[in-house]
């Protein structure tokens, strides 16, 4: 039965590799609706982890620290940006985020990058099984989605997606499931989850590690090719809204205006022009967290699709749509970390982060990082210099 809000299409499964990732499941299904610059979608992106010491038995983190997961965190883009990508060489921001969990640096290129829309986070998973969930914007001129996040404990491991395109044959995807399996940024030559700080040199392209020789030692070494047939995480991107842009309510979203937006509804009159807002899911995000934990098998995801589908409801609001600017947010600055010397000169290093991020326009964010000297030789014993 075809709903007058949407048309559920055959699925289409399709195993292989889109861009970097290998898709062990992709089920799709479309919408009518067209992928124009006056269509602004919101998602939803779950990523659940299954970096169990069941399915990946070998030298699994127990503590110091146990098993567990950085903070998510993603990029809504054109094809003029990359987060990161397969053969490529990791960026400084990659590779402090592979090496230490830390987006300080991503952060701070994020705002100047032409091509973004929308950066955005998720929550850390602090175990190596579990959940963590965030949302994001798209456009006509934004189509694709790059996310990240880091194994921890690891040299420089992550997982991640790289510039996944939601919009297919002009239509925008209603919900895909991507199967992922680790990658190494190619700056830290460790093998083990826990080795010690190991600089490659020269550095190495980025890889995914199941398709290169691994040392017997190395942690996702397996002789059973389980990387390939056991995804470590699955990333579950779900449409929730849709809104059609009135020419008269707000201006057309192109790559001319700033690299972030930021969209919301205000109270208007009754000579504003409506805009139509066109899919609005009834779904709490406990339900779907439920739902995802009876996720075993491709099949799954499409029952859960239809479950989904079925809570959708079409409504109509008023109200132009808001593009003020917004400055970057920042936070206050940690505390000064100890001195890195116990006598002569040494640095401390304070930190702060972002707690949003600039809009329309907005002044970007400054430095996330400072520094300053500490100490002097007049710190040390007295016969400290007689060598």
């Amino acid at each position: 039965m075809v709903s007058s809000v949407t048309k559920l299409l055959r699925p289409l499964w399709i195993t292989g590799f889109v861009t970097i990732v290998a898709i062990n499941s992709l089920l799709i299904t479309q919408v009518e609706s067209q992928c124009s610059p006056e269509r602004l979608v919101v998602y939803n992106v779950i990523m659940k982890t299954h970096w169990s010491r069941e399915l990946f038995p070998k030298q699994y983190p127990e503590f110091r620290p146990p098993a567990q997961w950085s903070k998510l965190v993603g990029r809504t883009h054109n094809t003029s940006f990359s987060l990161y990508r397969i053969g490529g060489m990791a960026s400084q921001g990659l590779k402090r985020f592979a090496e230490t969990s830390s987006s300080d640096v991503l952060d701070e290129t994020a705002q100047g990058s032409t091509g973004v829309l929308d950066a955005f986070n998720g929550s850390p998973i602090g175990t190596g099984v579990g959940l963590t969930e965030t949302q994001f914007f798209v456009d006509g001129n934004h189509t694709m989605v790059s996310l990240l996040s880091r194994i921890v404990p690891s040299p420089d491991w992550f997982v991640g997606i790289d510039s996944l395109n939601l919009c297919m044959d002009q239509q925008w995807i209603d919900n895909i499931a991507v199967d992922v399996e680790p990658i190494d940024a190619g700056t830290d030559s460790g093998f083990t989850f826990t080795a010690p700080n190991w600089v490659t040199v020269p550095q190495e392209a980025i890889y995914q590690i199941h398709l290169t020789t691994l040392h017997p030692a190395h942690s996702f070494q397996y002789p059973d090719n389980r990387l390939r047939d056991k995804p470590i995480a699955t990333f579950i991107i779900y449409k929730m809204k849709e809104y059609s842009l009135s020419q008269w309510g707000a201006s057309r979203i192109s790559d001319e205006g700033s690299s972030s937006s930021s969209y919301g509804s205000s109270t208007s009159n009754s000579s504003d022009p409506p805009y139509h807002h066109l899919f609005s899911d009834d779904i709490d995000s406990n339900d779907i967290g439920n739902e995802l934990n009876e996720i075993n098998d491709p099949k799954d995801v499409e029952d859960m699709s239809l479950r989904l589908s079925k809570k959708k409801r079409a409504r109509k609001i008023k109200g132009p749509l808001s593009r003020t600017a917004r400055d970057c947010k920042v936070s206050d600055w940690s505390e000064w970390s100890e001195c890195s010397a116990l006598c002569g000169f040494g640095e401390q290093y304070r930190h702060r982060y972002v707690i949003s991020h600039s809009r329309n326009g907005g002044s970007l964010c400054p430095s996330l990082t400072d520094k300053r000297l500490c100490n002097s030789a007049r710190d040390c014993r007295q016969n400290y210099f007689d060598w």
